[in-house]
């Protein structure tokens, strides 16, 4: 289970789990030493964490646990992250195992004709994916002039996806093209760079398959994968989502062109490592063991 709730479900039913965590702040270091502080005020904050959890415990008949490390399966934590990407702690328990991360190439996808049209007749083009930034409960449109002006002024073709209900009536210039869901496996083998949100999924899929990245993180989690690709220098400085302006955007652009062929042969890089790892096939592994 990656959500705790699971775990919670699984204590109801008396069967055995196993937990799945993105980010390491979530993984305890119990192995670490710490001083009195540590543990007094590591303890509270802890008992403020599973408070939630505690009152769905209590519905269900359920002790209380002091902390989230009481939930959490006793046996094994997969994190479906290469280890070429997170390095791991020395104070983690051996329960927690990096298996590369997880992923399908979706190899029988066919994209419609005006996408391959377009990819195919001038120079690669950015993909804008922001995610559920560009989820919209109305349109955008200031959102998206950002970013097509910008695209304007640097030259660089570029794929929308999202902002279904701006471009409902917006029009595109020719040197653009919106698409809606097209796997991140086929996509990001067509095209320069990656605009996007740095969500766990979309910033796995940019190495996983190469491809060099401008983070715009919305949320904490989002700017903790911005900077691991920022650290590995597959990616350029991330760009507050909150502060966004044509003129950032450019920059960000021009920044990526001036440092394009390092960025690209160290995403080519750690593409290779990761696909090395078959991460799919390890987390199996470990779960057939766990089930013996």
């Amino acid at each position: 289970c990656h959500c705790q709730m699971g775990a919670v479900e699984a204590d109801v039913l008396g069967i055995p789990t196993v937990n799945v965590t993105l980010q390491k702040e979530m993984i305890g270091e119990s192995l670490k030493p710490k001083s009195f502080f540590e543990k007094f005020s590591g303890g509270m904050i802890a008992k403020q964490v599973a408070k939630p959890y505690n009152k769905i415990r209590k519905l269900y008949g359920l002790k209380p646990v002091k902390s989230l490390d009481e939930i959490m399966s006793k046996d094994l934590n997969l994190i479906p992250i290469s280890k070429y990407v997170l390095k791991r702690s020395p104070y983690w328990e051996d329960k927690h195992v990096l298996t590369g991360y997880w992923y399908d190439d979706e190899q029988d996808f066919l994209p419609n004709d005006s996408l391959v049209e377009f990819i195919n007749k001038g120079d690669a083009p950015a993909v804008l994916a922001l995610g559920a930034m560009s989820f919209e409960d109305k349109s955008e449109k200031d959102k998206l002039d950002l970013f097509v002006h910008a695209f304007e002024k640097t030259g660089c073709r570029a794929i929308i996806q999202g902002f279904q209900k701006t471009l409902a009536d917006y029009k595109l210039p020719d040197s653009m093209i919106a698409c809606g869901s097209v796997p991140h496996s086929w996509l990001f083998q067509h095209v320069k760079f990656v605009i996007h949100h740095c969500g766990f999924g979309t910033a796995a899929a940019t190495m996983i398959y190469g491809i060099p990245s401008i983070p715009v993180p919305h949320v904490l989690d989002q700017l903790g994968f911005a900077m691991q690709l920022c650290d590995m220098n597959v990616a350029t400085e991330p760009l507050k989502s909150k502060n966004l302006s044509e003129e950032t955007i450019i920059a960000a652009i021009e920044e990526m062109n001036r440092s394009y062929d390092v960025k690209k042969q160290n995403a080519i890089a750690i593409s290779e490592h990761i696909k090395s790892e078959n991460g799919v096939v390890e987390a199996v592994r470990l779960i057939a063991v766990f089930t013996l």
